[in-house]
């Protein structure tokens, strides 16, 4: 209890890998030291300590709440109950939630979170009305509701290519299943009627209206469309063979996906009849999503639809809405191959938008900014510090940037001056991208321009090797993210200290107990910590070298002053 409640009190030095600045980071380094108390017992008094801290101040709440789920995720499920019955008996309702939050959240699968999930734990979670809480029990109960529901399946063998009396007999067996199925899940998912939240805040004139939380109305959506449908096909004309295949396909891909992952598969009203949404694409995305952690697939918010549409110059994006939206035309190109392992883009493009849904939870915009406060507002999903993950390559938000500051493509105009764009400058201390409590050293960033914004980041900052990543700092995130999944040795030898950042966020490796991969990663920290712990006078001799150079950016630099 003492090393936890030392590294909580931000003592700057953590138990494992006394390596990052960041006291939270910090904080999830200590996660193997309580991973290390043996016995329930124990257990459940070091975390008692850890709410007590919680309990002092709103920020320390949050804190814990935040960082709590990577403490406890090496934990087994009896260890959770106990914790979850701690937090509910808590004395404020509002460290209640935050707690009971922050233990529910350390669940890495969902049969792990159905041994957690008593009918008597789940009662007490959702009367606590909290909208995280209620929509976490939600999707869990969902999804185990719909799992005993049989999914049909589809008719894309080569076999069924042929209009025969068989197949058009087993076409129409597959779609009176397809009905079947959803009734029974409707049925199934009329027993959680107690997982509502109030549509607005109740008032004597306008009295509450519940309405169910966010995954069972999605799901019931899903399933009441399909049921809907086989009986205006069943009631309606003779449908031909390949009408009754291709309704059994897209349905039986839709009902799997719905309740096997709680996800949503689209299509644009804008593209052509035909179903995009081929075995061999749902089965790609499928694929690309298992290789993302199952715990954190089902604690993010907004994770909930993927739809093909018409996309000109990306392959894909994450919406405001949570909608991830795939290019028609670029996405789905079989001969396209991304360098990521040799993998179809549709496998990176799936977990670059994945990557975008588990840093941004629940909200909208990538990047905002007050431009009166100079504010910047950076989308947060309490699992990711992604502040901290901003720090490791010193992104900085310099604000909105006008077109007419823009001259032709390769500079910007700040204050008079004017700076190139995508080359490192040299800026003098205090200017530009100055730190709260001053800077006396000059510095070498390099200055992004993506969308609106004006971004910038140490010229010595390590990246992914795609070259998207230093757009700006959330494409920083998502490709690091991509190659974190798909060649974890190639971003520990272009950037290690994001790699234990992400190691440290969603512990795959650890997981999987690769543990050669992750000695080869705090390898290579190791040889960066000792590469910066010889001295400033190696540095400055270093800055020198790169001032001489590059004397024709100091010229530009000067030049630019001076006007």
């Amino acid at each position: 209890m003492c090393i936890v409640r030392d590294a909580l009190e931000g003592s700057g030095r953590s138990i494992e890998f006394p390596y990052f600045k960041s006291a939270s980071l910090q904080l999830l380094e200590c996660a193997p030291a309580l991973w290390r108390i043996e016995g329930t017992a124990n257990i459940v008094g070091a975390v008692k300590a850890i709410f007590e801290f919680a309990a002092t101040t709103p920020e320390r709440a949050r804190l814990v709440s935040n960082t709590l789920p990577h403490l406890l995720r090496g934990r087994s499920p009896l260890d959770k109950r106990a914790l979850i019955d701690v937090a509910l008996a808590l004395p404020r309702k509002s460290l209640r939630k935050s707690m009971a939050f922050g233990v529910l959240r350390s669940g890495t699968s969902r049969d792990e979170l159905e041994t957690i999930l008593t009918d008597a734990r789940k009662r007490k979670l959702v009367a606590l009305k909290s909208k995280p809480l209620t929509e976490i029990v939600s999707k869990v109960e969902v999804l185990r509701a719909l799992r005993d529901v049989p999914v049909v399946s589809a008719m894309w063998d080569r076999k069924f290519l042929h209009n025969t009396p068989e197949n058009r007999k087993i076409a129409r067996q597959r779609v009176h299943a397809l009905g079947e199925a959803a009734r029974k899940g409707l049925h199934e998912l009329s027993d959680l009627n107690y997982l509502c939240l109030p549509a607005r805040a109740p008032s004597p004139e306008q009295p509450t209206v519940p309405l169910p939380a966010r995954p069972l109305r999605d799901a019931m959506v899903t399933l009441s469309a399909i049921k809907n449908s086989v009986e205006r096909l069943t009631r309606g004309p003779r449908q031909s063979y390949g009408r009754l295949r291709e309704f059994v396909n897209t349905n039986a891909r839709r009902l799997e996906m719905e309740c096997r992952e709680g996800i949503r598969l689209l299509q644009s009203h804008t593209l052509p009849d035909k179903d995009l949404w081929t075995p061999k694409r749902v089965q790609k995305v499928l694929d690309a999503l298992h290789m993302v952690p199952e715990g954190d697939r089902l604690m993010t918010p907004k994770l909930r639809e993927f739809v093909v549409t018409n996309l000109s110059s990306h392959y894909g994006e994450r919406r405001q809405s949570g909608r991830i939206a795939l290019s028609a035309g670029l996405t789905f190109e079989a001969r396209q191959i991304s360098s990521y392992g040799g993998n179809k883009t549709i496998t990176w493009v799936t977990i670059h938008e994945v990557a975008h849904s588990l840093q941004m939870g629940l909200d909208g915009a990538m990047m905002s900014w007050d431009p009166e406060t100079g504010e910047q507002l950076t989308p947060n999903h309490p699992l990711v510090n992604f502040r901290a993950f901003m720090g490791l390559s010193g992104w900085r938000v310099l604000g909105m940037c006008a077109s007419k500051d823009v001259i032709d493509r390769a500079a910007v105009a700040l204050g008079g001056v004017v700076y190139p764009l995508d080359r490192p400058v040299l800026v003098p201390a205090g200017h530009i991208c100055a730190d709260k409590e001053g800077s006396e050293e000059r510095r070498w960033i390099i200055l992004r321009r993506s969308g609106s914004f004006l971004f910038c980041h140490d010229a010595s900052a390590q990246f992914s090797l795609d070259r998207n990543a230093c757009q700006d700092p959330g494409e920083d995130w998502a490709e690091t993210f991509c190659e974190y999944i798909l060649c974890p040795d190639r971003l520990i030898q272009s950037a290690p200290e994001k790699f234990h950042y992400m190691e440290l966020h969603f512990q795959v490796y650890r997981t999987a107990k690769d543990f050669a991969r992750l000695a080869t990663g705090y390898r290579e920290l190791r040889a960066l910590e000792r590469l910066r712990g010889q001295g400033k006078a190696r540095f400055d001799e270093g800055l020198r070298t790169l001032e001489s150079r590059n004397g024709e950016l100091q010229q530009l630099f000067d030049f630019s002053k001076g006007a």
